[in-house]
């Protein structure tokens, strides 16, 4: 997950009331549990990042 999919779920949360005006921010750890974490990338070979290893 990088940051701008983090941005999206705070907005969606502000537009949904859930955040208001002074409003914390989840603890790191709730926050990283309840957000849907993105596909890790792929492994990196010699081949596909084009270094010899």
């Amino acid at each position: 997950m990088d940051y701008r999919e983090v941005a999206d779920l705070v907005a969606q949360d502000i537009a949904a009331g859930r955040l208001g005006p002074g409003a914390q921010l989840p603890p790191h750890r709730r926050f990283a549990r309840t957000a849907s974490p993105s596909p890790p990338p792929p492994a990196c070979t010699a081949n596909s990042c084009g270094a010899a290893w």
